[in-house]
């Protein structure tokens, strides 16, 4: 057979849908492997003794009954421990070694400079517990800052309890700024009151 006939034979062959398709393997009822030649719904015997002895039948793990963190391509999201930037981690606290490097210097420079009295003291974030810088962008940050960024402020006021639209949503109720109630200003109380005219001095 010339290699014309055979092409035309595989292409015959493979258009009609004769081709063999591959053999899906079940999975065990018993122990949720997946096998080809079994015992019925089980891959072994074992199993099978197994579930009539009152063993239960097997359940996919959910892992969302035991971790509240987002489910991501690559383990879970969780933020970096330096640069505060979300990533994919199976356990890492840095999204990269230039973080674990610049975070563990962090961590010497707060050992040799605790006893440092003219050290400045760097302000923790209401919202996720990170520092707040003393300067942006070339100017002092202000000491009414409670938190490190925009995103802290705004997931802040999203809480429970907070209207997002007040433009106090992100202080507490202790400081949050109140009108004062209307009365007699201060120019009023400081100003001398005129007596009145005596008739006797005309």
């Amino acid at each position: 057979m010339d290699a014309a006939k055979l092409a035309a034979a595989l292409k015959r062959d493979l258009l009609s849908g004769s081709a063999r398709k591959p053999q899906q393997a079940t999975q065990c009822f018993g122990c949720g492997r997946h096998y080809i030649k079994g015992d019925g719904r089980f891959c072994h015997p074992r199993c099978r003794a197994a579930f009539d002895g009152g063993m239960p039948p097997y359940e996919p793990l959910n892992l969302d009954k035991f971790y509240s963190l987002p489910k991501g391509p690559i383990g879970f999201y969780v933020e970096c421990v330096n640069c505060h930037k979300r990533f994919g981690s199976v356990g890492w606290r840095y999204c990269s070694p230039e973080c674990s490097r610049a975070y563990r210097l962090k961590q010497e420079l707060d050992v040799e400079l605790a006893d440092d009295p003219f050290r400045t003291m760097k302000r923790k974030c209401q919202e996720c517990g990170g520092d707040i810088p003393n300067w942006r962008r070339g100017r002092r940050v202000s000491r009414a800052t409670k938190f490190c960024c925009a995103k802290c402020r705004e997931r802040y006021r999203k809480k429970p309890g907070m209207a997002p639209d007040s433009p106090q949503a992100g202080l507490p109720r202790e400081t949050a700024k109140k009108c004062p109630e209307n009365g007699p200003s201060e120019r009023s109380e400081k100003r001398p009151i005129p007596l009145a005219d005596d008739p006797r001095e005309r």
